[in-house]
C-alpha cells in the first residue's frame, strides 16, 4: 500500500517542486494544502502517513497546525517534517534535522534531503 504524504504550504511553487520531487522518488498518493485549515481539514480526513509543513503561513502557522495535529489522537501519531526558511543549512545538520522530535528541513528545499528524510521515516 503506498503512503499518503501531505504537503502543506501557502507558496505554490514550493508544494509543485516538493510534489515532484516526491512523484519522482515513487510516492504517488500526495495531497496538497495552502493554508493551514486545509492542512487540517485534510489529514483530518485522509490520515496521511506523513506531513511536510511549512511553518511560515498567514492566519494558521505551521506550528499551530502541528501542535492542534499533535494534541488529537486521531493525528498525534503522523510525523511531521517542518520547513523553515529561519535556520541555515549548518544549524540544520548540527541539530541532526530533528527539534522536539519532529523533522525539519531548511528552504530551499534540496531533492536529496527531503528524500532522505522520508525515507528515513518510512524505513
Amino acid at each position: 500500500m503506498s503512503k499518503k504524504i501531505l504537503i502543506v504550504d501557502d507558496n505554490e511553487q514550493d508544494r509543485m517542486i516538493m510534489k515532484r520531487y516526491l512523484y519522482q522518488a515513487g510516492y504517488y498518493n500526495l495531497f496538497m494544502a495552502e493554508s493551514g485549515k486545509e492542512a487540517l481539514t485534510i489529514a483530518f480526513s485522509e490520515k496521511p502517513d506523513l506531513i511536510i509543513l511549512d511553518i511560515m503561513m498567514p492566519v494558521l502557522s505551521g506550528s499551530e497546525v502541528g501542535e492542534i495535529l499533535k494534541k488529537d489522537q486521531r493525528t498525534n501519531k503522523i510525523p511531521i517534517i517542518f520547513l523553515t526558511g529561519l535556520l541555515q543549512k549548518e544549524e540544520a545538520e548540527h541539530l541532526g534535522y530533528q527539534i522536539s522530535g519532529d523533522h525539519f528541513l531548511s528552504k530551499p528545499v534540496k531533492p536529496q534531503e527531503l528524500i532522505s528524510i522520508v525515507e528515513t521515516i518510512f524505513g
